[in-house]
């Protein structure tokens, strides 16, 4: 970013990127909404406020980001995932499909993180008194800011999530009613999904 090097008509650079740590964050919850609401204390039970801001937010990305900003950028790539990968073919059919898509992925994202946040809030007591947590969030904080200083035009790829997957099971470590294979039952689909990715490209 420092050298302003470009490359497949993507540039990365220092500046000020707004979408970015939006991205980031609606990957991060659509990634741990399926890991979340499989577990025993899920309790999908949301109040009503936050449903009716999950959807403004949701409805507003829908409409005010540019056609494919909002999953990994504007073309199709090989380094995007299920969720660029949907969204490419809804797209392709109609443009009303690729909004409503938008509007479903925004609140999906919403609720990963708002479940993402109450687990850990609710063992706060339990990660002050644990070093390793206490680091994982810290990064996880730090990877979000750094996406705001990611100017130029590339995209939030959709495997940078991998960079924060250990970081993100750590910080559940202290959930203290987290089960892994639930976990487990809930991610199948993308893990199937990504090893098919992964070996169709060999």
């Amino acid at each position: 970013m420092h050298q302003n090097i470009s490359y497949s008509n993507y540039t990365a650079a220092i500046g000020i990127n707004l979408l970015r740590p939006i991205n980031a964050v609606l990957y991060i919850g659509i990634y741990m909404l399926p890991v979340l609401v499989f577990q025993p204390n899920s309790g999908i039970r949301v109040p009503r406020i936050l449903v009716l801001l999950a959807l403004v937010m949701a409805g507003l990305l829908a409409i005010s980001v540019p056609e494919g900003n909002l999953w990994c950028g504007p073309e199709s790539d090989a380094s995007c995932g299920p969720i660029k990968w949907l969204y490419d073919i809804l797209s392709a059919r109609s443009a009303n499909l690729a909004r409503a898509y938008n509007g479903i992925g925004a609140s999906a994202g919403c609720a990963g993180l708002f479940l993402l946040i109450r687990a850990i809030w609710s063992d706060r007591a339990a990660i002050i008194e644990t070093p390793g947590v206490v680091l994982a969030l810290a990064f996880l904080a730090f990877f979000l800011v750094e996406q705001l200083f990611v100017g130029g035009n590339i995209p939030f790829y959709e495997r940078y999530i991998l960079q924060i997957a250990p970081m993100l099971g750590l910080a559940l470590g202290s959930y203290r009613s987290f089960r892994v294979n639930r976990a487990l039952i809930g991610s199948t689909p993308l893990i199937l999904y990504g090893l098919f990715r992964l070996w169709r490209t060999f």
